[in-house]
């Protein structure tokens, strides 16, 4: 198994998706809790599909406002969020998140749904790197009668607790910041200034990713360098350098040239640079890039 951590680039555009390849002798839908076999692996290459688009999606309304910042998303993070939610919704409520998500429901059951994300989370369990993806949590107005299956799905699929809380008290607000700054190692801090009083269910989601180099960069042959932002905007960048055999490819579809920069275990960073003529229009070249022709595009080569 491998994981990539995705990071692509062009017009001060950083954005950031995960996606997951489970290979082996267990490739196809496997149930860790009850060793069942599903014999379903399109339903999760369905889940990593609809999140990825949700991404795009959620990323380009985004950058709309923001098109010199860098904007990092979890793409996972929201989908999960959403697809937990729908353990709660019916008719077309569930329709709706569903849809919004990205699911035909004509091609994937909800059942289907929830166990590719608790295969998710399964393969996450079996990364030997810095990354982490913690269970999420579930704060629900403590007002409100929730259902016992909803209590025992969230934390079968999601691994989600569940914890009444009145929102109507300053303590919820500490409460549900200190957990968030707790699961991301301090690195971020009240990600919520309010509560709306009326609130009766907040959803939070971590991932925190720390690790090492493969092969460390030599501070020494860290430089000075152009950074172009975009055709008209350079500024000067603190750049690192080093040599060294990596996979590279150009995937014409995308227009794109890519390496993967090994971290420690398996786990990779893959960096996307888009070539000039096609700067302007970065969402159309990434959603024509076909997985398979990434990985036939991607070759060993001395950089």
């Amino acid at each position: 198994m491998k994981f990539f951590v995705f990071l692509g680039f062009s017009q001060a555009l950083l954005c950031a998706f995960v996606c997951g390849h489970h290979g082996g002798p267990h490739d196809d839908d496997h149930d860790h809790d009850g060793h069942q076999h599903n014999n379903k692996p399109e339903a999760f290459h369905k889940v990593s599909t609809a999140t990825l688009k949700l991404y795009y999606n959620i990323y380009y309304k985004l950058a709309a406002d923001h098109h010199l910042d860098n904007l990092p998303l979890s793409p996972l993070s929201i989908a999960k969020a959403f697809a937990l939610l729908s353990l709660g919704a019916k008719s077309k409520t569930l329709s709706q998140i569903h849809e919004g998500i990205g699911f035909n429901k004509s091609t994937i059951s909800e059942d289907m749904i929830h166990k590719s994300f608790h295969k998710v989370q399964n393969i996450f369990k079996q990364l030997k790197s810095g990354l982490e993806l913690s269970s999420s949590k579930v704060y629900i107005d403590s007002k409100l009668n929730v259902l016992k299956k909803f209590l025992d799905d969230a934390q079968k699929y999601y691994q989600s607790d569940v914890m009444p809380l009145n929102f109507e008290k300053p303590e919820a607000l500490e409460q549900i910041n200190s957990y968030v700054e707790k699961k991301t190692n301090g690195k971020i801090k009240a990600p919520l200034d309010n509560i709306d009083p009326m609130t009766d269910l907040v959803i939070t989601n971590t991932i925190f990713f720390k690790e090492s180099w493969e092969h460390a960069f030599n501070v020494d042959h860290t430089r000075e360098e152009d950074f172009h932002v975009d055709e008209n905007t350079v500024v000067k960048v603190q750049m690192m350098s080093r040599k060294g055999e990596y996979l590279t490819g150009y995937i014409p579809e995308a227009g794109c040239t890519f390496v993967e920069v090994p971290y420690k275990g398996n786990t990779s960073a893959i960096f996307g640079l888009i070539e000039m003529g096609k700067m302007n229009d970065p969402k159309k070249a990434f959603q024509n890039m076909p997985e398979e022709a990434y990985n036939k595009a991607m070759k060993p080569s001395f950089k």
